[in-house]
């Protein structure tokens, strides 16, 4: 007798990675390893800074900063360390920024931002 819970477990599975292969076709972007293993190690390295009644700040240990709102959906990253990457190191446009972003945070984090913009820190 066939156990349906793991049977629908496996068919679960299954759609999920569908629905990234998809979304990787849907990005139009390039597929790049290095810039891909330098945003998952600050993603993997996240960690509550701050709590508001309005925003989570995110930082990791190479002081790379992050914060989401998630009341609006927005998702700011800090510009000197982590938009200004993508846009000096990989040649990317900030339509492209928001689009690799958004579909990192969500494959990787399950969050569903609406608007990725950045931000200035002031250290």
């Amino acid at each position: 007798m066939e156990n349906k819970t793991t049977k629908q477990v496996i068919l679960d599975q299954i759609d999920i990675l569908k629905k990234k292969v998809e979304a990787l076709e849907d990005n139009g972007q390039p597929s790049n390893k290095e810039m891909d293993e330098w945003f998952l190690s600050i993603l993997n390295d996240l960690r509550v800074k701050e709590i508001t009644s309005k925003y989570i700040e995110y930082g990791n240990s190479k002081g790379e900063w992050m914060i989401k709102d998630g009341k609006k959906g927005t998702f700011w990253l800090s510009y000197d360390r982590v938009w200004s990457v993508f846009e000096s190191k990989y040649g990317m446009k900030s339509i492209e920024i928001q689009q690799y972003t958004k579909y990192m945070l969500l494959m990787h984090l399950n969050w569903n931002v609406k608007i990725v913009a950045w931000h200035v820190w002031v250290d």
